[in-house]
């Protein structure tokens, strides 16, 4: 979504929830503009008692500047973007990610970014009455991944998110029409 609003004008809002706002592992190409993805550092894979894999700081800090060329250029993008973060967040520091990101459209002179941001929930912050998910098995990944979160605040986070998130469409597309939503 983050790519997409960056390089398509015609994209006027998008949402990222507790997304890297860097390429990873995988490149971008898109026209003349090529963005290499960052590549996971897998020797920083922790495994817990339990089995289960934290990711957390395998895509590398957010402020680690020799990934630069790894991160989605937020100035050059048009539309609006609210970030949604759970700062129990255990794949990505989600928060400092959006954190930098905003900072960086707002250091080329653009004011359209947002955040929420929510202590207590994890990563997969979905509509309310999802199921509040703390470990996921991944394809590509022999083990569970560390999703984080606690219950209570992952779902009043979901709650309030999935309003606020509808209200951002509304805002910055119009209200919804013949919606199911």
């Amino acid at each position: 979504a983050l790519a997409m609003s960056t390089f398509l004008k015609e994209v006027m809002a998008s949402v990222c929830i507790n997304g890297p706002t860097r390429m990873c592992d995988t490149p971008l190409h898109f026209h003349d503009v090529t963005i290499p993805g960052a590549s996971y550092k897998h020797e920083k894979l922790c495994i817990n008692e339990m089995g289960l894999a934290s990711i957390f700081n395998c895509l590398g800090h957010p402020l680690d500047e020799t990934l630069e060329v790894s991160t989605i250029p937020m100035e050059k993008t048009q539309g609006h973007i609210l970030f949604v973060v759970g700062e129990a967040d255990q794949s990505f520091d989600s928060k400092v990610f959006a954190e930098m990101a905003i900072a960086r459209a707002k250091k080329h002179g653009k004011n359209n970014c947002s955040l929420l941001s929510y202590p207590g929930a994890g990563h997969l912050i979905e509509p309310p009455g999802s199921p509040v998910c703390f470990v996921y098995p991944l394809r590509f990944f022999p083990l569970p991944i560390q999703w984080g979160g606690e219950t209570k605040p992952h779902a009043k986070a979901q709650e309030h998110s999935w309003n606020e998130i509808l209200n951002f469409f509304k805002l910055h597309l119009g209200p919804l029409q013949n919606s199911s939503l």
